[in-house]
């Protein structure tokens, strides 16, 4: 039995309590955060690498907030601890709107009403 397709964009607080798994979801936002949205956004990338699943990986870069991990991604690239293509697959974008059109399928008008002191951005 198939399932029906994901229809609209939810924001939750943590991503356990909203989907254990990816399935409904046609993409992923990792917003500025701390300890937990590193380990959540480890997650993704792993369930990604694994094959898990193929969704886009989009990182919130508000301030600069992720510039330091890249910076790491690329030394791990350097290092040989990380194939390239598992950091090029992320789409950095420091403007919400480039970000949620390279992301979300249309329509998103209900998302882009939302207000979100979390993602460093207010939206009307």
């Amino acid at each position: 039995m198939r399932k029906p397709a994901f229809s609209s964009p939810r924001v939750t607080l943590t991503f356990r309590i909203a989907n254990p798994d990816l399935t409904p979801s046609s993409s992923v936002i990792v917003c500025a955060g701390g300890l937990g949205t590193f380990e959540e956004l480890s997650e993704f990338l792993c369930q990604r690498q694994l094959g898990l699943h193929h969704k886009p990986i989009a990182l919130l870069n508000t301030r600069g907030f992720f510039d330091a991990l890249l910076q790491q991604f690329k030394h791990m690239v350097a290092e040989g601890f990380l194939p390239a293509a598992h950091v090029e697959c992320l789409i950095v974008e420091n403007d919400v709107t480039v970000l949620l059109d390279k992301v979300l399928p249309p329509p998103r008008a209900l998302f882009l009403h939302h207000e979100s002191k979390a993602c460093g951005f207010q939206t009307k």
